[in-house]
């Protein structure tokens, strides 16, 4: 096995604990913005509010749409 096939197998495995794990995944996201936001005092709200929202979309690129298999292309 070529280290292109491990990869992708490791990728297989991370989307399917992904899935598997999404609700806790997202409540880690939501307590680590809420958390930077207050050890700022609020002054980089905006920017915190940002990288959750990155954070977010990546889980869902990873995840996919039905939780699927996301193999990189």
């Amino acid at each position: 096995m070529g280290w292109q096939e491990k990869i992708t197998a490791a990728a297989g495995r991370l989307a399917a604990e992904a899935s598997k794990n999404q609700d806790s995944i997202e409540r880690g996201i939501d307590k680590a913005v809420r958390l930077a936001d207050e050890k700022t005092g609020s002054r980089y709200s905006e920017q915190i509010r940002k990288g959750g929202e990155g954070l977010r979309f990546g889980l869902s690129r990873l995840i996919g749409p039905a939780g699927g298999d996301n193999r990189p292309r």
